[in-house]
């Protein structure tokens, strides 16, 4: 078994069920087996490969939709959408009515074109220019 888990570590549970299946047929046949046993070990040997596939189907998926989550960029134009139809009214106002920032605004010189404004959001206006 250990053959097993190092060369093939994904398959690892499903040779393990394997083997125990194996080992419940060699104990039936030792102790006289009936076709009633037979067919319980078949039902079983055929829930337990059905489970293992739906295992694998699901961590596919689950791999897929990783990959995916992390391939696709966030997108938060719903997010922006929802947050400006919840702003105040005249937000921002304030800032058109400053003589500093209009002729920031205004002006013809593009090396100076960097605005700072600093501070808690609704708590007051500072501004650096």
């Amino acid at each position: 078994m250990h053959v097993f888990d190092r060369l093939w570590p994904k398959h690892y549970a499903h040779i393990l069920e394997v083997a125990r299946h194996i080992g419940r047929l060699t104990r039936l046949m030792r102790t006289g087996i009936r076709l009633e046993h037979i067919q319980q070990e078949y039902e079983f040997r055929k829930n337990a490969l059905e489970g293992f596939k739906a295992q694998k189907r699901e961590a596919r998926r689950q791999e897929f939709h990783r990959i995916m989550t992390s391939l696709n960029p966030c997108r938060y134009d719903d997010t922006l959408y929802r947050l400006r139809g919840h702003r105040c009214k005249e937000t921002g106002g304030w800032l058109f009515m400053d003589g500093t920032f209009t002729k920031w605004l205004n002006s013809s010189q593009e090396e100076n074109r960097i605005m700072w404004l600093k501070g808690i959001p609704g708590a007051g206006r500072h501004t650096s220019f």
